[in-house]
């Protein structure tokens, strides 16, 4: 019998050695955003991880590095060493993995625990309210997932969404942005950065959707490039000759802004001479969250708004006619053909993923 793997990463050390600080790729710097304290070099098995974080038997372990990391890794890899013009495959590759990251953190389920918080915050005051009980109790009240094998299935359910969100946006172009100046990237244990600067200043329930015009999703993989998928209909970057964007010190720092912004505890990086500029975008940065949730009483509905930014980087221009259209939410409107042997594999996982839950309610609840 296989030996099962215990220490299942949720930021995959594929990503964690391009911020390493040794030639062997073994260690990295990690910063503590909770206690704004540093942990000096650590090993990039020992972060980013927890012990068995999606499943015990590594149905969900196995899938997502054979199918998701496996490949985007070998196109990371040669990105790394030698930036050269993207295949249509190898964008459809890097898609999939940003959809599956964006899906698994931490971070990701304590968003969904909270958004879930903020839905029945409403039902809950009408019910203490209508039992004569003080509605503002409704605040003191948290939906949490009871036991570890729960929390796992919910760990596993945003994973595999992820997954089959990325089909959502699998229209994006993919764009590389190389850091040449004296800041390196950082990488968080969220480290997905999603943003719409098309309906920035829009004040529609939709614009933080992934079909939305406008989408664009960046995620640093060393500490001197950062992929960056972007609605082609919106935005420009770079020329058709031209395979990657060298971008400004400024557009550096925003990008470390959003990481610290999308921390849930850790923020990586590879150069001990980096620690004060660390410490410094902790402090000015740890109290903001890249999305908030706010209740409209009018709706009934819980809606996820976007942080508004005053920089807006340099390293893209909004296109006109995406300009004119800014006022009014779109959404976009191209599908690319999924891939058959993938879109299989993810429908035998998912319903071996139903089986066990099945599996697990019935042992949980025998009558």
């Amino acid at each position: 019998m296989p030996k099962l793997t215990e220490k299942q990463h949720y930021v995959p050390k594929l990503l964690l050695r391009g911020f390493a600080v040794n030639e062997s790729k073994s260690l990295i710097h990690i910063y503590d955003v909770s206690l704004e304290k540093e942990r000096n070099e650590k090993s990039i098995k020992t972060y980013f991880q927890e012990s068995f974080f999606y499943d015990t038997d590594n149905l969900i372990e196995k899938y997502i590095g054979e199918n998701i990391e496996d490949p985007v890794g070998k196109v990371i890899e040669s990105l790394k060493n030698n930036t050269k013009q993207l295949s249509d495959e190898e964008k459809e590759i890097i898609i999939r993995f940003i959809g599956c990251q964006y899906g698994r953190t931490l971070a990701s389920r304590e968003e969904f625990i909270d958004l879930l918080n903020d839905m029945q915050k409403p039902n809950m005051r009408n019910i203490l309210k209508s039992g004569g009980f003080d509605e503002s109790l409704a605040d003191t009240l948290r939906i949490t997932p009871k036991g570890d094998d729960s929390i796992r299935m919910l760990t596993t359910g945003l994973t595999l969404n992820g997954i089959i969100q990325a089909c959502y946006y699998n229209d994006l172009d993919v764009h590389i942005l190389e850091n040449d100046t004296n800041t390196p990237f950082l990488i968080s244990d969220h480290p997905i950065i999603q943003y719409n600067w098309l309906y920035k200043d829009l004040d529609s329930i939709h614009t933080s959707s992934l079909r939305a015009k406008g989408l664009m999703m960046l995620l640093p993989i060393s500490s001197s490039t950062c992929i960056c998928a972007f609605d082609s209909t919106s935005y420009k970057l770079g020329t058709r000759k031209q395979k990657t964007t060298h971008i400004s010190e400024d557009d550096v720092n925003w990008i470390n802004e959003t990481q610290v912004i999308n921390s849930h505890k850790y923020i990586g990086f590879s150069d001990q001479t980096s620690k004060p500029y660390v410490e410094n975008l902790v402090k000015r940065h740890k109290d903001k969250n890249a999305f908030n949730n706010e209740l409209s009483i009018e709706l009934g509905i819980v809606i996820r708004k976007q942080l508004n930014f005053n920089y807006k980087p340099h390293f893209f221009k909004l296109i006109k006619s995406a300009k004119n259209s800014s006022t009014t939410f779109l959404e976009r409107e191209s599908f690319k053909k999924l891939n058959k042997d993938f879109l299989d594999s993810l429908l035998t996982l998912t319903q071996e993923a139903l089986k066990r839950t099945e599996q697990h309610n019935r042992q949980s609840d025998p009558a």
